[in-house]
């Protein structure tokens, strides 16, 4: 089942320029970015996506088992 996108904005104006551009880098599964900016709305876009793309190969290396994992106890 997929899941619809969905984009909030907290203190940015919402424009379908805006929203066409995070629509393109999306990657169709979900994450969940929280940046705060008092800068250009791309800045902080570039920002967020830098930011997801980490988390997302941080994911792909633990899968990968090349992250140990820290055994609490």
């Amino acid at each position: 089942m997929l899941t619809p996108l969905q984009i909030s904005l907290h203190g940015i104006a919402p424009s379908d320029a805006l929203h066409r551009a995070i629509r393109e880098k999306v990657p169709g599964s979900e994450i969940a970015v929280t940046r705060e900016h008092d800068e250009d709305v791309q800045v902080a876009l570039r920002d967020a996506f830098d930011a997801a793309r980490r988390q997302l190969e941080d994911y792909a290396r633990e899968k990968r088992g090349d992250v140990k994992r820290h055994v609490s106890g």
